[in-house]
């Protein structure tokens, strides 16, 4: 009688502890940031694990990085299924980046039945659209066309040198072409900027001085992701080297 009475108390706190088990269970799995892809070179689309409570996000819940600088997020728009956040932010980034983003902390970000976040940790943030648009170079010419000369105080020569000038839409290495009339003499490369370039020249080809002659130069400059000027629209000048006496 006794064991039969320890086991009926047994069952009856098993049926009065089941109801209280099943309230503490969450309602859901969390709502986990997964991944992120950059839309255009300013916003951010991030996907949940499941429906975000649009009242429950905030720009200040998220942290973005893009090309390892931080991007200030000033918009975040809940896509009509809550599984996506598009974020937008001031400080623009180059064609081709990627990045990574991350929430501030957990149970900042709640789904729609009150079931917070529950990790912070980094997810990575695809590349934005390619850059397939090649750099835009104008205004190319050297600084003196006639009676070049490099070697100070010869007879002749009493200002040697010169530079290129030339402007150029947007970041790259610019590649000089040297020809003297059919014949390629050789390429020099320069580190460039967007805007106004002015490249001192100190007349070497390949390692080697120009001898006395007409030369043509033609210029197209490369960017970071590797598109360069098209022949066809790379700018040429004509100089001219004097011969001088030693």
């Amino acid at each position: 009688m006794r064991r039969l009475a320890i086991s009926f108390a047994a069952l009856a706190a098993a049926a009065v502890a089941a109801p209280a088990a099943l309230a503490q269970d969450p309602s859901g799995p969390p709502p986990n940031l997964i991944r992120g892809l950059a839309t255009n070179l300013n916003t951010v689309v991030v996907q949940f694990t499941e429906p975000v409570d649009p009242n429950s996000v905030q720009t200040g819940d998220f942290i973005l990085e893009m090309t390892e600088a931080n991007r200030p997020v000033t918009g975040a728009t809940v896509s009509p299924d809550g599984t996506k956040v598009t974020l937008t932010s001031t400080s623009a980034w180059d064609p081709g980046t990627a990045g990574q983003v991350h929430l501030i902390a957990p149970g900042v970000i709640l789904d729609p039945s009150g079931t917070p976040n529950t990790s912070a940790d980094w997810v990575t943030v695809g590349a934005a659209p390619g850059d397939f648009t090649a750099p835009v170079v104008t205004h190319f010419h050297l600084t003196k066309s006639k009676n070049l000369c490099w070697v100070y105080k010869l007879h002749g020569c009493p200002r040697p040198g010169a530079a290129w000038i030339y402007r150029v839409t947007e970041d790259g290495d610019a590649y000089v072409t040297v020809r003297r009339g059919r014949r390629l003499m050789g390429v020099r490369r320069y580190n460039g900027q967007p805007g106004s370039n002015y490249i001192n020249f100190d007349g070497k080809i390949n390692g080697r001085r120009l001898r006395p002659g007409t030369y043509t130069a033609q210029l197209g400059v490369q960017d970071v992701v590797g598109n360069r000027t098209p022949v066809a629209q790379q700018p040429k000048t004509k100089f001219k080297v004097k011969r001088v006496r030693r």
